[in-house]
């Protein structure tokens, strides 16, 4: 959980220094199927074993391919812990950033992953 909030934070961090501050902070989670997806991943199933599973096959490949060179997945919380996580964290966040923190559901962006999360500057 403190490996989580650390991981947001440089995230958040270096996107400030690149970009500048906002009037809030949104962290997108990743979609379920994301999860679902990772977790078949981690358990070692062949890309065709996973792909069978999902309606979207164009996006579970596409997915899947992301990690093709990753030798070792790294732990991840599940969706509900991770969300609880950084809602607690919130008034962690807004103090050390001075804006508002939120956490919300990737909306049909593409990029946030359960081992990275997306984050958006608005």
């Amino acid at each position: 959980e403190e490996e989580l909030v650390k991981a947001v934070y440089h995230d958040v961090n270096k996107i400030v220094q690149m970009v500048g501050k906002g009037e809030r902070v949104e962290v997108l989670l990743p979609a379920q199927w994301k999860y679902e997806v990772y977790d078949m991943m981690k358990a070692g199933k062949r890309l065709d074993e996973i792909v069978a599973v999902f309606d979207d096959k164009k996006a579970v490949a596409q997915f899947v391919q992301r990690y093709r060179k990753v030798r070792t997945l790294p732990q991840v919380l599940d969706r509900e812990r991770a969300k609880s996580v950084l809602e607690r964290a919130r008034k962690f966040f807004e103090k050390e950033f001075k804006m508002t923190f939120v956490v919300k559901e990737e909306d049909g962006r593409k990029y946030a992953t359960p081992d990275k999360f997306g984050i958006v500057i608005a």
